[in-house]
């Protein structure tokens, strides 16, 4: 084989490797969900039909919004890990009134939690490589009986990542 061949294919060589130690290293990069910004999204959708709205933040990544506009007070949680905290939405809406959940825009039961594992898992990794794919999560909502949910605007309320 010719030298230059020989030098052709390790400088190749050399360069995959290194192009697959950046996609990597890019990939190693920590990321989390963006709590405060979905949030933030629903204290800015409820407060714009009139709502006071406000923040209660519990853990690294739980929090939950309580608003009240006249009689009506809500209660709204994020839900991506429904099947392993349904219990505890359900205790802490209590004092509100039904749970329900919102799905894509509508209410429903939420989906699989294989369906939530797999967008969030999809999500986890375009986030490592750079790309911030916002996904429709499941969200909690309840009301007191004052309260007209379906006439709430909640509109699409996704989850988005963010780096470390």
């Amino acid at each position: 084989m010719p030298g230059w061949r020989i030098g052709a294919l390790s400088a190749l060589g050399l360069a995959l490797i290194a192009g697959s130690l950046g996609v990597k290293a890019m990939a190693t990069g920590a990321v989390l969900r963006d709590q405060a910004r979905f949030d933030a999204e629903v204290i800015a959708r409820l407060q714009a039909q009139g709502f006071t709205a406000t923040r209660e933040h519990r853990y690294a990544d739980i929090s939950r919004v309580h608003a009240q506009r006249g009689n009506c007070r809500v209660l709204v949680q994020e839900a991506s890990r429904v099947n392993e905290f349904d219990a505890v939405y359900r205790l802490k809406a209590r004092s509100y009134g039904p749970l329900r959940y919102r799905y894509r825009g509508a209410w429903r039961a939420p989906p699989s939690e294989a369906m939530l594992q797999a967008e969030s898992f999809v999500q986890r990794l375009s986030a490592r490589l750079g790309i911030f794919v916002p996904i429709s999560v499941p969200v909690a909502i309840a009301g007191s009986p004052g309260c007209n949910l379906d006439a709430i605007d909640f509109g699409p309320l996704e989850l988005s990542m963010r780096r470390l």
